[in-house]
């Protein structure tokens, strides 16, 4: 299965570390799910791509998923709100994690 996780990045390679330890701990828990995240494969992106086409890219990546998985402060990110609300509308399985696993 291949699942997205949803966390909230704003340039903050903080949570890049969190999103990193999320994606180990969720692929030792489910070890035949590929955990994919686009901030690990494009957060050099985030500084020279406007962010609309980021996000496009992102709901782009969303449509090959079975499963959506949602992490950190999402209810304050405008992206992540914005990526649930299209992986509800594709009618995906989507799971809030408590936490994300790092703490500063």
């Amino acid at each position: 299965m291949i699942c997205y996780l949803s966390h909230p990045y704003g340039g903050d390679f903080r949570n890049l570390k969190r999103i990193q330890v999320l994606i180990a701990m969720l692929h030792e828990a489910n070890p035949d799910d590929l955990v994919i995240s686009p901030v690990p494969m494009w957060s050099e992106l985030y500084k020279v791509m406007d962010y609309i086409d980021g996000l496009d890219m992102c709901l782009e990546l969303i449509g090959t998923c079975d499963k959506f998985y949602l992490a950190g402060d999402w209810t304050q990110s405008k992206g992540c709100i914005a990526e649930r609300a299209y992986a509800l509308a594709l009618g995906m399985e989507i799971i809030e994690l408590e936490g994300d696993g790092v703490y500063d």
